[in-house]
């Protein structure tokens, strides 16, 4: 009887449980989000805008692979800034009026690349690569090439 007993006490609490537990069931047809991102292309995006500044390099610093002539630095902008020119400018710092290099590169599905070339760029000194949209410096990052020794 005891068997019976504590069987009858278990369906009784699974019951209960279950009534209680219905009131959370969505049984809705589930309805696309007006705006929502559609991933026609197969490409991987932000679902948010997480980066509330602007413009951001993905690292503090960069530094040139030796024997490549090209550095390529990566970052993020907003998608908001869709195809918009961000002006990137190469300086020595003890020279900061004196750019070494500049140039333009283009917000697309949240981030931008700059391509600089690093064969005018002293070995083992660090430079400094300001980027912003029309002159205004939002983003900055230090680069170095080291010495082939």
């Amino acid at each position: 009887m005891k068997k019976n007993e504590a069987a009858f006490k278990l369906a009784g609490i699974f019951a209960i449980m279950t009534l209680f537990l219905i009131q959370f069931q969505n049984c809705a047809p589930v309805s696309p989000i007006n705006g929502a991102i559609q991933n026609i292309d197969g490409e991987v995006r932000v679902i948010d805008d997480w980066n509330a500044d602007s413009l951001l390099f993905f690292s503090k610093t960069a530094t040139a692979t030796p024997n490549v002539s090209t550095l390529n630095i990566d970052g993020f902008c907003n998608r908001k800034a869709k195809n918009m020119e961000v002006f990137w400018y190469l300086i020595d710092p003890s020279q900061p009026n004196l750019d070494i290099s500049q140039g333009v590169a283009y917000c697309n599905n949240g981030a931008f690349r700059v391509s600089v070339n690093t064969e005018a760029l002293q070995c083992n000194k660090t430079y400094s690569l300001m980027a912003g949209f029309d002159g205004v410096k939002k983003a900055e990052i230090s680069v170095r090439r080291p010495c082939i020794n």
